[in-house]
């Protein structure tokens, strides 16, 4: 990629691809960015059923104040390596409506995704509930093999890293500081990481 780019960008399944067809968008450190002011398309790079991705050096940023998923990955999307992006989202949610990196279906609170085999490594992501949030679709049909490595998770307000209906997930050496108020309500959980109904 060469320059900035104000838009919403899907990519959707992409014919011949393998694991010797390898697509790759290397945004070269350029950003692309987005308002997105509809809360049920709210994703500024969503990868719907894509296989055999890379994703990297790109920088990735949602403009709206309290809405947005970063890199949403969804639809079975499988085979993928997300690395070395910056993602930024709300700094100031505190609701589940921005998510920095997410595995899920359209409904991120409700749905989940029959992703394989996805390694999110060495991404700095700051803001959001979450600030990466991975859910399979019920532990009968988990999330498999998603490794999170090397991480730094900033200023999320409620988990650092969420984890939901996985199979043999794997996230060491990710570094997490969240956004703690003064004075947080009682109920409120502010937790770096949170495996929640992990099959294995």
């Amino acid at each position: 990629m060469n320059g900035s780019y104000f838009e919403q960008v899907v990519f959707n399944a992409i014919p011949g691809t393998s694991p010797v067809n390898t697509v790759t968008l290397n945004g070269n450190n350029q950003i692309l960015e987005f308002n997105p002011t509809v809360a049920t398309s709210d994703h500024i790079l969503q990868l719907n059923g894509v296989t055999h991705m890379i994703v990297e050096n790109l920088r990735v940023t949602s403009l709206h104040l309290t809405q947005g998923r970063g890199i949403h990955i969804t639809n079975g999307a499988s085979k993928l390596v997300i690395r070395n992006n910056i993602v930024n989202v709300s700094l100031t949610n505190s609701t589940s409506s921005a998510f920095g990196i997410i595995i899920s279906g359209a409904n991120w609170l409700l749905d989940g995704s029959l992703s394989d085999s996805v390694i999110i490594e060495n991404n700095t992501v700051s803001g959001g509930y979450s600030a990466i949030q991975l859910s399979g679709v019920h532990w009968t049909q988990p999330l498999t093999r998603i490794s999170v490595i090397n991480n730094n998770v900033l200023d999320w307000y409620g988990f650092g890293v969420y984890l939901s209906y996985t199979n043999r997930a794997w996230f060491p050496k990710t570094r997490s500081a969240g956004h703690y108020e003064a004075t947080p309500a009682a109920t409120q959980l502010h937790r770096p990481v949170l495996l929640c109904r992990r099959d294995r």
